[in-house]
């Protein structure tokens, strides 16, 4: 979901007036950050639970077509990288 325009600016407007009512002690910035992160992983493990498909298109969702292709080499090169023998090029056939 993309919230943007007046409707997120408003938000923002709010929660700085609600973290102008805290004090340093009371941390509204960690406790938003918590959420945020508890959110984040709650949205990571349904995407994982859907499988490979909805992984990449997270992926690719996320960070656009053409990077996520990147990272998913990056994956098949740290892959391939761990499983050669010592002192063989991971690409040596």
């Amino acid at each position: 979901m993309c919230v943007e325009g007046a409707d997120l600016e408003s938000l923002q407007a709010h929660a700085k007036g609600v973290a102008a009512r805290f004090d340093e002690t009371d941390d509204f910035e960690g406790m938003l950050d918590d959420l945020v992160h508890d959110l984040a992983s709650q949205i990571g493990s349904q995407v994982n639970n859907n499988g490979l498909e909805a992984q990449v298109a997270f992926l690719a969702e996320q960070v656009g077509i053409d990077s996520a292709g990147e990272l998913i080499d990056q994956i098949a090169k740290g892959k391939s990288d761990a499983t050669s023998e010592p002192g063989e090029s991971p690409t040596a056939s």
